[in-house]
């Protein structure tokens, strides 16, 4: 893996890390029946929509990609 792969997949590691971090039970609020897990994903899909200027046609790529990448961080 060149060096420009290996800064994207870093950043895109960065993407989902902030996310999730943002996403803890602050995130839910009061709100009843909000998923944590849920809405860390949802915001690192969002972001990396927003990384690549909301360029449409990716939404289930970008959704797919964060949610494999919020398991291998919560290690599952």
């Amino acid at each position: 893996m060149g060096s420009a792969a290996k800064q994207q997949v870093m950043t895109e590691q960065n993407v989902v890390q902030e996310a999730v971090a943002s996403a803890g039970m602050e995130a839910c609020g009061d709100e009843m029946g909000c998923d944590p897990r849920t809405e860390a994903i949802r915001m690192a899909a969002y972001m990396k929509a927003e990384a690549r200027g909301f360029e449409g046609g990716h939404e289930l790529d970008d959704w797919l990609a964060a949610e494999m990448e919020f398991e291998q961080l919560a290690g599952k």
